[in-house]
């Protein structure tokens, strides 16, 4: 009896290649794909580089400016039209491939949190072998002579004996899939983007009202005619982590909400998980944190904030260097916390300064850094809280890439 399979597969030939081909138009030719301008152009342009090999250029940066154009110097935080796009292109393959029709052909996947397509080629093979378990032989069942034995039979042997070599190869394949670990970036994520409550992203906003209600500032001046209200003001450094946390949450098509921590009361908090981003102005991210072993304590005589340890109450994690010199060093805190409070969990997001907090959004959204983490931290901690000092570099306003100090996990 014949199996269908499939396994991941590099096409070499240029006969291969044009296999691959042939089957992008037929994905363009879907109605999936036919409404859109942006998805056709991104997954020709990443599905043509994979086939010659230049993997290189299958980055975001290089696929914004290369697709759609973008400048060279483009903040792609603050547009992520890269990885919107991508998501969009990863939902419409799925809806292509779900239609009846389509289940046995040539499949172009394109993994989560990758620009990098791989394709599935369907096999067939002959699933029974000659000697099967018992000492049975298959030509025994299939060309006996014995007049005892019916046609009826025989296919019942036959049935029998294909169910029992699928148990024989399924079992195992599931056991691995099984013991095969989660991504640590989806293990980290999993009990906010499997709750059944929506997500709460709590933003840090600062109240500058104070600054310009007495202000003759042509800015003051205009944001009073329009009427608009500084008591809940977002800076831009936590709109691109904000981006960056929504950007990723809309790969999984999670379920999510925005609110500024100045409105948000303790009953939004008890409504589903919650990302806190920011600490200045977000009360809430300091009085979750503040039991954990790095919390953020405010200095004597209101000069600043730092993060403390509270197994070494001697370290105290500051801006490093001179904001002058155009380059210093910034901490933030990441972490995934149950809050006993509210009996929901938190993610946290929060730098001691934007370029801080803005490394941490990045940090909790990617899969190498994510990866990292886990490695840094005992391999039963999946459901745990966990916690993570990170600092990073930075240069003309700009973050680099985190490290991780230390990490804790209960």
């Amino acid at each position: 009896m014949d199996l269908l399979t499939t396994k991941t597969w590099l096409p070499e030939s240029e006969a291969e290649k044009d296999l691959v081909k042939g089957q992008l138009q037929k994905i363009f030719a879907h109605a999936a794909f036919k409404s859109s301008r942006r998805c056709p152009a991104f997954l020709q342009y990443i599905v043509e580089h994979r086939l010659r090999g230049d993997t290189q250029k299958l980055k975001e940066r290089t696929i914004g400016i290369e697709v759609f154009g973008r400048d060279a110097n483009y903040d792609t935080n603050v547009e992520p039209i890269v990885r919107t796009t991508a998501s969009e292109v990863r939902r419409r393959i799925a809806q292509y491939y779900h239609e009846p029709g389509h289940e046995n052909e040539l499949r172009i996947e394109l993994p989560l949190g990758s620009y990098n397509p791989e394709f599935w080629r369907p096999e067939v093979h002959v699933s029974v072998p000659a000697a099967v378990p018992g000492g049975l032989q298959q030509p025994n069942i299939l060309e006996t002579k014995s007049a005892s034995v019916s046609t009826k039979s025989r296919r019942l042997y036959l049935g029998i004996i294909t169910a029992a070599l699928a148990v024989a190869v399924a079992v195992p394949l599931a056991f691995r899939i099984l013991q095969k670990p989660l991504p640590a970036i989806n293990e980290f994520w999993s009990p906010v983007l499997h709750s059944s409550g929506s997500i709460l992203i709590c933003l840090n906003t600062w109240d500058i009202s104070s600054l310009l209600n007495n202000s003759a500032s042509p800015l003051a001046r205009g944001a009073a005619q329009a009427g608009i209200d500084f008591h809940e003001w977002l800076p831009i450094s936590d709109a691109v982590a904000f981006s960056q946390i929504t950007g990723f949450l809309g790969e999984d098509r999670a379920n999510y909400r925005m609110q500024g921590a100045r409105s948000t009361t303790m009953s939004d908090l008890m409504q589903g998980p919650v990302v806190l981003i920011g600490i200045f102005g977000n009360p809430w991210t300091q009085r979750i944190t503040d039991p954990s072993r790095f919390h953020f304590v405010q200095s004597e005589g209101g000069g600043g904030v730092y993060i403390a340890d509270r197994k070494d109450p001697s370290k105290r994690y500051s801006i490093e260097g001179d904001q002058s010199s155009g380059s210093v060093r910034d901490f933030a805190i990441v972490g995934r916390v149950s809050n006993a409070a509210t009996g929901e969990v938190s993610i946290i997001v929060a730098g001691l300064d934007a370029a801080g907090t803005t490394a941490a959004s990045g940090f909790v959204t990617s899969p190498r850094y994510m990866t990292y983490l886990r490695e840094e931290v005992p391999r039963d901690s999946s459901l745990k809280n966990i916690e993570a000092l990170i600092s990073v570099q930075v240069v003309g306003g700009r973050p680099g890439a985190p490290h991780i100090e230390a990490a804790e996990v209960w």
